[in-house]
């Protein structure tokens, strides 16, 4: 059995607020392919395209679609400065809506978590990290 990866030591419990009907519906279709909820989530999330999912979904707060501005996130460590190309930033009118902040702070744990992966395995660590590779769940 291979080691984890940093960040992937502890499990932690993410709870989805459903109705009877749609933890039904889950429960069926993990049986029915023989995955649980969990494998069921992380399949999800893996899958999902966050840049198609905006094209086609408008801001919650306003109902206007978001626009979408592609620039790289800089993650400084130490001296070194490590940029996560294919990111992007979100915007719409209203301006309520905050998830690009919360985003970038998962997005910074992230870079850390490889960051230290690399460091622990011996290896250098890139002066640039695509966002897609990062974001693979397995």
């Amino acid at each position: 059995m291979s080691e984890k990866r940093i960040g992937d030591q502890k499990e932690k419990f993410l709870v989805a607020q459903m109705t009877e009907r749609q933890k039904k519906i889950a429960q069926y279709k993990g049986h029915k392919i023989g995955q649980s909820v969990d494998d069921l989530v992380i399949a999800a999330i893996d899958y999902l395209d966050e840049a198609v999912f905006l094209e086609n979904h408008a801001c919650p707060a306003c109902g206007i679609r978001k626009d979408m501005t592609e620039k790289p996130f800089i993650y400084h460590h130490g001296n070194q400065e490590i940029k996560v190309v294919n990111y992007f930033t979100t915007s719409c009118d209203c301006k309520s809506n905050q998830s690009d902040f919360y985003a970038e702070n998962y997005l910074e744990d992230l870079v850390e978590f490889e960051v230290m992966q690399l460091e622990k395995e011996g290896k250098a660590v890139p002066d640039e990290i695509d966002l897609y590779v990062l974001l693979k769940m397995k």
